[in-house]
C-alpha cells in the first residue's frame, strides 16, 4: 500500500499557531526590552513559546502510507511508525507504541480512517492487535462533559452569589470544580457502562 495523506486542520489550530508564533516574537522582544521581568511577565513570556513548540509535534505536513507509517511534520523530523505498533484506532485519536496521533483538529479524519480500515482489510494492521476500547472511550468522555457542565453551573453560580468562592483565581477555582464533577461523573458512566455489560453478558450466557 502506497498512499499519502494530507490532512486539513481546523482555524482554530492555524490561529492558534499564528498566535503563539506572534507572542512568542513580542515576548523575546519584551525580554530584552527587560532585563529583570517580574515572575508573571516572565512566566508569559516562557508559556507562549513553549505551546509555539509543542503545536507542530501534533500537526503534520502529510502522513505517509508504505512499508511503514511516516508522519511528515513541518518542523520537526519525520515520524516513522510501524503497522504492528498501532494499538487503538478512535474517532479523535490513534493509539501506538510510539505515542498517540490526535486526529480531533483534521477537518478530513474520515479519510484517514478510511485509509487505516484499508489497512487492516489487506492484512498490513492484524485485527488482533487492535484493543477496540477507545471509541467507547471517547464517546463515554464526551457525555460525560456534557453532563458535567450543568451540574457544574448549578453548583458554581449559588456559590458565586453566595461569596463562598475561596480567595484565589475565580477561574481557577471554577476549573477546579468543573474537573471534579467531570471525573466523578466520568467514572459512574464508565461503571455503570461496565456493569450493564456484565449483565448482557450473563443474559447471554442463559
Amino acid at each position: 500500500m502506497h498512499k499519502i495523506f494530507y490532512p486539513k486542520y481546523s482555524l482554530k489550530i492555524k490561529a492558534a499557531s499564528l498566535g503563539c508564533l506572534l507572542f512568542s516574537i513580542a515576548g523575546i522582544s519584551i525580554l530584552i526590552k527587560e532585563p529583570n521581568p517580574d515572575t508573571k511577565l516572565l512566566l508569559a513570556c516562557l508559556f507562549f513559546p513553549l505551546i509555539g513548540l509543542i503545536i507542530p509535534l501534533s500537526v503534520y505536513r502529510r502522513i505517509e502510507f508504505g512499508e511503514s507509517i511516516c508522519l511528515v511534520r513541518w518542523i520537526f523530523p519525520n515520524k516513522i511508525i510501524l503497522y504492528s505498533e498501532i494499538k487503538d484506532i478512535g474517532l479523535n485519536t490513534i493509539t501506538t507504541k510510539a505515542g498517540n496521533i490526535s486526529i480531533n483538529e483534521i477537518k478530513n479524519s474520515s479519510e484517514l480512517l478510511d485509509l487505516l480500515d484499508e489497512c487492516l482489510s489487506s492484512g498490513e494492521i492484524k485485527t488482533d492487535q487492535i484493543e477496540g476500547r477507545l471509541v467507547g472511550v471517547e464517546i463515554l468522555s464526551y457525555e460525560a462533559g456534557v453532563i458535567s457542565f450543568p451540574i457544574y453551573l448549578a453548583i458554581h453560580i449559588p456559590l458565586i452569589f453566595l461569596g463562598w468562592v475561596p480567595n484565589m483565581d475565580g477561574k481557577l477555582f471554577g476549573g477546579a470544580i468543573f474537573i471534579g464533577i467531570y471525573l466523578i461523573t466520568f467514572q459512574i458512566m464508565k461503571r455503570r457502562q461496565k456493569s450493564h455489560g456484565q449483565s448482557e453478558e450473563t443474559l447471554d450466557s442463559k
